[in-house]
C-alpha cells in the first residue's frame, strides 16, 4: 500500500531573513512567513491530506497550523523529534560566526561530537527513524510533515543515497516535496522542493 508524504519546510522567520542560526531556539514566523504559509495552504487545499505532523518549534507549528486551518484538519500533531538540527552554543549567532569555526558544517559528516553541534549522522538517524514511524502509523494515507531545512536535507540524503541532501539541495521556506513510500520498493520522489505557490499573489 502506497503512502504519500508531503514534506514541508516552515515559513520565513526574522532570523532567516537576517542570517542568524536558529537550531532549537523557538523563533516565530515573520509576516512574510505567515503569508508564505497561507499561499502554501491555498495550493494544497484539494490535496486530500488527512493528517499533519509538525516539529514542536513555533515556526514549524505555526506554519502547520495555518495549513491545517485551510485544509479543515482539526489537529496538528507535535513531534519534538522533527526539530531542526541542534547547533549548540552557536544558536543565536550569525551564520558567519559558525562558518568561521566550522566552515564545512553543512557537509562535514565526520563531526561526531554532538555537544558542539548535532552531527549529520545523528540528524540523519533521527529524521529517518521518526518519519518511518509516522509512515508506518499512517499507512496508505496522505500526510504532511512540517520541519526544517537541515532535517529535511538529512532525510533526503538517506533516501537518495547521497544524491540529494546537505550542500546539494536548497530548500526554500515553505517549499514542499512529495514522496511516495511502499514496503516493497521503498521511497520515490515524485516532486522535489516545489515553491511555485510563492509566485502567486
Amino acid at each position: 500500500m502506497i503512502s504519500i508524504l508531503y514534506l514541508v519546510r516552515h515559513g520565513e522567520t526574522e532570523w532567516n531573513h537576517i542570517g542568524k542560526i536558529q537550531g532549537h531556539m523557538n523563533i516565530p514566523l515573520n509576516e512574510i512567513g505567515r503569508h508564505q504559509a497561507k499561499q502554501l495552504a491555498n495550493a494544497l487545499v484539494n490535496s486530500g491530506i488527512s493528517k499533519i505532523y509538525s516539529s514542536d518549534l513555533q515556526r514549524a507549528y505555526e506554519t502547520a497550523s495555518i495549513i491545517a486551518k485551510e485544509l479543515n484538519i482539526q489537529e496538528v500533531i507535535k513531534c519534538p523529534l522533527l526539530r531542526e538540527r541542534s547547533f549548540g552554543s552557536f544558536e543565536g549567532m550569525e551564520l558567519k560566526q559558525l562558518l568561521a569555526e566550522i566552515p564545512d558544517y553543512e557537509t562535514n559528516w565526520d563531526i561526531v561530537d554532538n555537544s558542539i553541534i548535532e552531527s549529520l549522522e545523528a540528524l540523519r538517524k533521527r529524521s529517518v527513524s521518526r518519519i518511518m514511524d509516522i509512515v508506518t502509523e499512517t499507512e496508505g494515507e496522505k500526510i504532511l510533515i512540517v520541519s526544517h531545512g537541515a532535517f529535511i536535507n538529512a532525510f533526503l540524503y538517506d533516501i537518495t543515497n547521497g544524491q540529494q541532501g546537505p550542500g546539494i539541495t536548497e530548500i526554500p521556506n515553505t517549499s514542499y516535496s512529495i514522496l511516495l513510500y511502499d514496503n516493497e520498493s521503498g521511497w520515490k520522489i515524485q516532486f522535489l522542493n516545489n515553491n511555485a505557490h510563492l509566485s502567486q499573489r
